[in-house]
């Protein structure tokens, strides 16, 4: 979950990022923070076709046509070759939990992966960052609420939590709860919450006021998402149609999210197996990868790509994911 998204003008489609207050300090203190000139605003056009997600149509039928009804409604043709994974001996079950501004789409071609090697993968999409849901008065709680609830709902045993980014927080929040069906959590590249601390308040206090700020500034208390805060810092390795689509992809995040704190202690004192996976040039954390993995007692296993390795370099991710 980086911590100096930039405020656009609106929420989806191909709109152009309009500048509000306190964008050009934001793209001022990003510009200085990466050592040079400060960013300008860009605007949004539709990805070309070859930009590398293709959408897939929901069939008509309601929900139950699709093959899962958490299974996401993206997938993403890489140029990597695709990796040869085992089939396992045991079959597992993996609740996919997306960070800030994704929803369940973004961890489809993870989830493929380990589908393929003969698991059971969710991909869950958490209140409000569904296309077209409502952020206005959501909190920390709804979202790790949603994780519990699919869970139960499903009737999961032996389940591995794997959070992105953000996705730190509902993990941890649901780790707790659900005693004697959680076995494993994953984090990939996430946070790691610290009890009683929000995620704005474990950012340094110059982006913390600039979160805060771009909540106060919204009618919904959410944070759009820019094409410039996935050029920047989600995705920098990649070409600009993928980025351009990326960034149409994602949905405004709500603020009471990034402001709520976790009142549990840390997953480590869960006594269940934890692996961390960090990319090896990520920029998007607000803290190094090593610190948060170090609030777990771990080292991070390091997989190539950025903070979005998991659309650009799903195959080593997955094999992270199932190496552990």
């Amino acid at each position: 979950m980086p911590h100096w998204p930039v405020s656009s003008g609106g929420s989806g489609g191909t709109a152009p990022i309009a500048a509000r207050p306190g964008d050009a300090g934001l793209r001022s203190w990003w510009g200085r923070r990466q050592g040079g000139a400060p960013l300008r605003p860009v605007g949004r056009r539709p990805a070309p076709a070859s930009a590398g997600l293709s959408p897939v149509r929901r069939p008509r039928g309601g929900a139950s046509a699709w093959p899962h009804p958490h299974q996401g409604c993206f997938s993403l043709r890489t140029n990597l070759q695709s990796a040869r994974i085992e089939m396992s001996g045991k079959d597992s079950t993996y609740v996919l939990i997306p960070g800030a501004w994704h929803g369940g789409w973004s961890w489809r071609p993870v989830a493929e992966r380990l589908r393929a090697a003969g698991h059971h993968a969710i991909c869950l999409t958490l209140p409000g960052l569904g296309d077209g849901d409502d952020p206005t008065g959501l909190g920390l709680k709804d979202a790790v609420d949603h994780v519990v609830s699919e869970v139960e709902r499903l009737g999961l045993t032996d389940v591995t939590l794997v959070g992105h980014s953000w996705g730190g927080y509902p993990l941890a929040g649901a780790a707790h709860r659900l005693p004697g069906r959680v076995s494993k959590v994953v984090h990939y590249a996430a946070q790691v919450p610290v009890r009683g601390r929000s995620m704005v308040d474990d950012n340094p206090p110059e982006a913390a006021a600039m979160l805060r700020g771009l909540i106060d500034a919204s009618p919904t208390r959410a944070i759009p998402p820019t094409l410039q805060f996935v050029q920047g810092i989600f995705m920098q390795d990649v070409d600009e149609g993928t980025q351009r689509l990326v960034a149409d992809l994602l949905t405004p995040q709500p603020g009471d999210y990034f402001l709520d704190a976790l009142d549990v202690p840390n997953v480590s004192e869960l006594g269940i197996p934890a692996l961390y996976i960090l990319g090896e040039d990520d920029r998007a954390l607000p803290r190094s990868g090593a610190e948060f993995a170090a609030r777990l007692g771990l080292e991070p296993v390091m997989v190539p790509g950025t903070h979005e390795g998991m659309l650009t370099h799903p195959d080593e991710v997955a094999k992270a994911i199932l190496n552990f």
